[in-house]
């Protein structure tokens, strides 16, 4: 049985129309790949892109009224999840390296062949991965834990909503859904259940994401409360609040190096540390891991429920405690103050 093949829709901008009808006409060879669609003009483009959805846009750089470096960082702003190339006969370093900070993932020299085109085209087609009924607040952890720059396509399900979230460097920039635009929109897409996610390894020039991370994902939980139709208790209203005066509680204790608090499905709600975080993040997760397992594993034996535990690595001393729904961990340094952390863990894991 032949594996049926989904088309890609392709934008070419090109105000030659000799040269764009021929890469049309060469290009049709692969009709069972890609559909093209030509203009010329990055005008002409834009309109088009208003009404309809496109996989990838293939412009030149040199173009009347707008060129193709205007087009690109029109459409890095507008439509960050559509990948582009930009094409030349007037190629240079600097050119190329503009090229790239303005978003382009590929620059292509003129004259090329139909050929070569494709090969491009496949490559930037095929550089996303594609992830299925996961957690946008997991991937965007994995994301924060690599430092990956990069751009994800958030479908929801239950509805077809569409949302984008950028990355540089690990950290969130850029988000859209809709009407919404950055921190708010964050949230809305954060809160999202049984998404499909598209990864695309390039990212949007332009930022409007002021909140860091933790905030988010806080106030996204909270907005799926909410959508259950639980009435919140004060507690909840003030989680935010809550979890701030929690970290400066524990900052003062004397050889404090890091701390932070978990949910029981292993979902980072805040961290902080004052050196080596990346290192420290990846033990506070693989030791959250550990913790909910052996707790269940306890609680299974009859043993009873393992609620705190106390280890040395050759980060420091760990501490961490669970509470009903969150863990509340923190790492000192050799000579740090156990009996103080120990006590502000169980006035935390009864608080949360």
């Amino acid at each position: 049985m032949k594996k049926e093949i989904l088309t890609k829709k392709i934008l070419i901008v090109d105000d030659d129309k000799n040269f764009l009808f021929s890469i049309k006409d060469g290009l049709s060879r692969y009709s069972d790949e890609i559909e093209v669609v030509v203009f010329t003009s990055g005008e002409e483009a834009l309109a088009f892109l208003q009404k309809n959805q496109a996989d990838l846009i293939i412009s030149d750089l040199r173009m009347e009224k707008m060129d193709g470096l205007q087009l690109l960082t029109t459409v890095a702003k507008k439509y960050p999840h559509i990948p582009f190339i930009l094409m030349t006969a007037y190629g240079s370093p600097p050119l190329e390296e503009k090229a790239k900070k303005r978003g382009a993932i590929r620059y292509l020299e003129k004259p090329i062949t139909i050929v070569e085109l494709m090969e491009a085209i496949r490559e930037v087609l095929n550089n996303g991965e594609t992830m299925s009924n996961v957690s946008v607040i997991d991937v965007s952890q994995l994301i924060l834990l690599e430092r990956k720059t990069c751009t994800l396509k958030i479908v929801f399900k239950e509805n077809s909503q569409e949302g984008l979230l950028s990355f540089r460097d690990g950290n969130l920039t850029y988000a859209k859904t809709g009407n919404l635009e950055g921190a708010k929109a964050a949230v809305e897409i954060f809160s999202w259940e049984n998404v499909d996610i598209f990864i695309y390894e390039y990212q949007v020039m332009e930022a409007n994401v002021n909140q860091n991370l933790e905030y988010i994902i806080i106030q996204s939980l909270k907005q799926q409360e909410n959508e259950t139709e639980k009435k919140p208790s004060i507690k909840e209203v003030n989680m935010a609040f809550n979890y701030e005066k929690l970290m400066d509680d524990l900052k003062e204790i004397p050889g404090y190096k890091a701390a932070a608090v978990f949910n029981i499905n292993g979902e980072q709600v805040t961290f902080d540390a004052t050196k080596d975080p990346d290192r420290i993040r990846k033990y506070f997760l693989q030791m959250t891991s550990l913790f909910v397992a052996g707790s269940k594993a306890t609680e299974k034996t009859g043993a009873g429920e393992m609620d705190f535990i106390q280890t040395d690595s050759d980060l420091g001393k760990f501490l961490a405690r669970k509470g009903e729904k969150f863990i509340v961990m923190i790492l000192l340094e050799e000579d740090g103050n156990l009996a103080l952390a120990k006590n502000a863990l169980e006035e935390a894991s009864e608080d949360l």
